[in-house]
């Protein structure tokens, strides 16, 4: 009879003791106050500043502007050419899009399209 109730007590004992680790791991695990949002005490005083506006994008003289619509032209009928872009060509026109005022060439919705798919080629 002292077996039966020995077999009994450590089912017991192991239930009790995967409770005390779950009940540990959640009272002492770290915690924010707010759930996942992060801490804020790292911002500067000023942080409204982090929440500006871009200042707007200075002015092209007509001699700016005409050479971004000559290259301009020039992707665009480079783009639109049987003849598929080269990797060189590829890198450039990625150059364009990424690293420089791209907004400046003001591509319509269209030409972004055909830029994409020569791109994809």
């Amino acid at each position: 009879m002292d077996d039966s109730k020995n077999k009994n007590i450590v089912p017991i004992i192991l239930i009790i003791v995967i409770a005390l680790l779950i009940g540990g791991y959640f009272l002492f695990s770290p915690k924010s106050e707010e759930g996942d949002v992060q801490n804020t005490d790292n911002l500067p005083d000023d942080s409204s500043a982090l929440f500006e506006p871009l200042p707007p994008e200075p002015e092209l003289n007509e001699e700016e502007k005409e050479e971004v619509s000559s290259e301009k032209q020039d992707i665009l009928d480079r783009v639109d050419s049987e003849e598929p872009l080269t990797a060189e060509e590829k890198e450039e026109i990625r150059a364009v899009l990424n690293n420089r005022d791209h907004r400046s060439f003001e591509f319509t919705e269209e030409e972004k399209f055909r830029i994409i798919q020569a791109l994809n080629q």
